[in-house]
C-alpha cells in the first residue's frame, strides 16, 4: 500500500491539530473563546480515538482505472433510472411498422 492513501485522513488530522494550537496559542479574553477552544479540544479528541491504524492500512484505495470504471457505472445507473422516469408517465405506445413491397415501389419510382 502507498504512503498516499492515508493522506487524506493525516491531513484532516494535521489541520486539526494545528487549529487545536492556534487555539490554544491565541489570548481568550472571552468565555465564548474558552467554549470554542473546549469545542475544538473535544472534536480533537474524538477524532484521535476514532483512528485505528490496523484498519486504516486494510482501507481499500481503488486504483486510476478501477476508478474510472466505478464512475462510469455509476453514471450508466444513472442514466437508466433517469430515463425509466421519463418513460414511465407516457401513455404512447410503439408499434412496428408492417413494410408493404408496393408501396416501397411506389416511393422509388
Amino acid at each position: 500500500m502507498d504512503s498516499n492513501s492515508s493522506q487524506p485522513v493525516d491531513s484532516a488530522r494535521n489541520t486539526m491539530i494545528k487549529i487545536e494550537d492556534k487555539v490554544a496559542r491565541s489570548p481568550s479574553t472571552a468565555s465564548s473563546q474558552d467554549a470554542r477552544s473546549a469545542e475544538l479540544k473535544s472534536w480533537a479528541a474524538t477524532f484521535e480515538r476514532m483512528s485505528d491504524q490496523r484498519l486504516e492500512k486494510q482501507r481499500f484505495v481503488p486504483s486510476d482505472k478501477k476508478d474510472d470504471e466505478i464512475s462510469t457505472n455509476a453514471l450508466g445507473a444513472k442514466l437508466e433510472r433517469a430515463l425509466g422516469r421519463r418513460m414511465s408517465g407516457q401513455d404512447a405506445v410503439f408499434k412496428s411498422r408492417v413494410m408493404n413491397e408496393k408501396a416501397v415501389e411506389i416511393a422509388a419510382s
